[in-house]
């Protein structure tokens, strides 16, 4: 018998990272005259792309089960287009939100795995958050630099 939750899960995950990939992809073609952003964004969203494709194994051994919320955090974000600076903060509040998801979503799929003794998922549980952390670590970077000019502005 599949563990029915942790399919859930792994399936969330799956898509969240899919969705950050995209994310991440969708900043840097939205926000192409911001050097930092540019060069960055692709790597990081190459990075997701690797843990949609490691989560795939996942969810062959597991299963495939839709979320019983099927409002996740992914699907209400990127909406519309947004430019100029305060189009790039609103943008990377939102990664920031949906990386925080994932890492969540992955130390779930990591105590799953510690508790099912799968070593396979334990590895990438293990390896791929640490990648996921510095995604968050560089949008929080980038959202504090950005912030304080925009803050005072006139609206």
């Amino acid at each position: 018998m599949k563990p029915m939750l942790l399919a859930v899960y792994l399936t969330a995950l799956h898509r969240c990272e899919r969705s950050l990939a995209d994310g991440f992809g969708a900043v840097a073609k939205r926000h192409a005259d911001e050097p930092e952003i540019a060069g960055t964004a692709p790597l990081l969203a190459a990075w997701s792309e690797q843990h949609v494709a490691r989560l795939g194994d996942a969810l062959a051994r597991f299963g495939k089960k839709p979320p019983r919320d099927a409002k996740l955090l992914a699907s209400a974000l990127f909406a519309g287009p947004r430019n100029g600076p305060v189009g790039l903060l609103d943008d990377l509040l939102e990664l920031a939100m949906l990386a925080g998801q994932v890492q969540l979503l992955w130390a779930l799929a990591g105590q799953g795995a510690r508790v099912l003794r799968d070593a396979e998922l334990l590895e990438s549980c293990t390896t791929l958050p640490v990648q996921t952390d510095r995604q968050k670590v560089w949008v929080e970077t980038q959202i504090k630099s950005l912030a304080p000019q925009l803050l005072i502005m006139p609206s």
